[in-house]
């Protein structure tokens, strides 16, 4: 039987997926997403994603306000 995994791991997951395909592009991203970019830009940053980072970058740059 496969693993189930629940929809928050499943929702950070996807996220990171557009995030890497946007290079880091808040705006871009959130397009793809379909989500204002203050909303996803929060989302990041509960999820601590704003300093994951592979060998291309980090997954955003961009300023806390």
């Amino acid at each position: 039987m496969s693993h189930i995994q629940p929809l928050s791991v499943i929702r950070k997951s996807h996220v990171e997926k557009v995030m890497r395909h946007a290079k880091g592009d808040l705006e871009e991203a959130s397009q793809i997403l379909g989500v204002a970019v203050e909303e996803l830009r929060q989302f990041l940053i509960a999820n601590d994603m704003y300093a994951v980072q592979d060998s291309s970058g980090p997954l955003a740059t961009f300023e806390e306000e």
